[in-house]
Parts: structure tokens; sequence; C-alpha cells
């Protein structure tokens, strides 16, 4: 008489398939909804694994859950994690602008942040800032980074532009 072992189907595991996180911020994933495994391992965007129903994690990508139960069946499962789809960060700035003349930043993030704070090189002036717009002032030619950190129901999103700061425009006379 013989025996035949048949492999079983994997199990699907049936966690929700995308996750939204603020980007800068450590965000917990968890799989305690799955009561019948016994281990569980992660693997994150960057190749490491982490074991446990629930890990603490800090990137946005894809991420793999192996679930096992005392037999060692299972499943698996991709998890990918994005940014809050209901915020927009957006500010605008001209991409080429004259030395020591103001230029404006406007903000059009969505929703509308709670602060806004900027990050720019030591040559480049703070003259003023208001909840929706900023005037900078450029003292050295080059190319120089702008970013802008809106904080959005408490998470800060990052956005970074690069301005061309020259001698002088060809603008006509343009104020």
């Amino acid at each position: 008489q013989s025996i035949s072992l048949i492999t079983p189907a994997p199990r699907v595991l049936g966690l929700a398939s995308e996750k939204e996180v603020c980007p800068t911020q450590p965000f917990d994933l968890t799989a305690s909804a799955l009561t019948w495994a016994k281990t569980f391992t992660w693997t994150f965007p960057n190749g490491k694994t982490k074991t446990g129903t629930t890990i603490q994690a800090d990137t946005i990508g894809v991420y793999q859950l192996i679930a096992l139960d005392e037999n060692s069946c299972g499943g698996q499962q991709s998890i990918s994690v994005v940014p809050n789809k209901n915020v927009s960060v957006l500010f605008t700035i001209p991409s080429v602008v004259p030395v020591d003349k103001e230029v404006v930043a406007v903000d059009f993030s969505s929703p509308n942040p709670s602060s806004i704070t900027w990050e720019v090189p030591v040559s480049v002036t703070l003259i003023s800032q208001d909840p929706s717009k900023t005037k900078f002032k450029f003292s050295q030619i080059g190319v120089f980074k702008i970013k802008e950190l809106a904080t959005i129901n408490n998470c800060v999103y990052p956005l970074t532009k690069e301005v061309e700061v020259v001698e002088k425009l060809e603008d006509k006379n343009f104020p």
C-alpha cells in the first residue's frame, strides 16, 4: 500500500495589499489578524528581514510577508507602503532668478500645511513669510537647492527644487 503526500496550496493571507503612511515617520506593519500563524518573516524593500507579528519600519516600498503555522504551512503576501495619497505637496519658485533681487516662492500644498519651514543655503536670505508665500534673496551666482518642509496632519513632507542664480535676466525690464 502506498501513501502519497500532497503539498497543500499556499494560504491566502488576505491582508491589505497597500498601506498609506507618513513618509517621514516610522510606522507599524502587522499580521495580528492571522491568528493561525506561528511565525512571521518580513522582508523589507532593501532586502533585510525581521521576524514577529508586528514590525516597525520607516521606508516606502514593497514589503514581503511569509506567515507559517506550526506545520510550516502558510502563505506569503506583498504589502505596498506608499505616502498618504490625500496629501499633495507643491511649491513654485522661478527656476532662474537674478542675483540680489527678491524672489517669491508660493506654496500650493493640499491640504494647507499647518506650518512650513525652509532649508536654504547660507547665501540665501529669507526676507518674509506668510502661510502661502515666502520671499527670498540670493546673494551669490550659482545653482542652489531650496527645500520646503510642509507639516500636514502632524507629518513633515519634504520637497526640494533647484534655483539657478544669474547676474542679470533678459527680462526686457519686467518688474
